[in-house]
């Protein structure tokens, strides 16, 4: 998607696979039941069993990608593939990585 200039579809999919991966660790440990969409909640009871995940709070701001980046009408006066650029597309696949 970076490559291919989609950049609201790259932040968007950056949350995806972090939202992916922290659920799949929360499931790993036992966790159960409604898991959130928020990274910043998925990654505050990950933080729970294992302390790296305190260190990471600045993925919290994948939460922004998640649904301004997919749907056209959640941006007043805009479309996410004019709402994001390549930097924005490349800090959230640099936070997805810290991950």
């Amino acid at each position: 998607m970076l490559d291919g200039e989609f950049y609201g579809w790259a932040c968007f999919l950056a949350q995806q696979a972090a939202e992916a991966a922290l659920k799949a660790f929360l499931l790993f440990k036992g966790e159960r039941g409604r898991l959130s969409h928020s990274i910043a909640e998925l990654r505050q009871i990950s933080s729970k069993h294992d302390k790296i995940f305190i260190d990471l709070a600045s993925t919290g701001r994948l939460d922004t990608f998640y649904t301004p980046a997919r749907y056209p009408d959640a941006l007043p006066g805009g479309v996410p593939f004019q709402a994001y650029n390549r930097t924005d597309a490349e800090e959230a696949i640099g936070l997805l990585q810290r991950l």
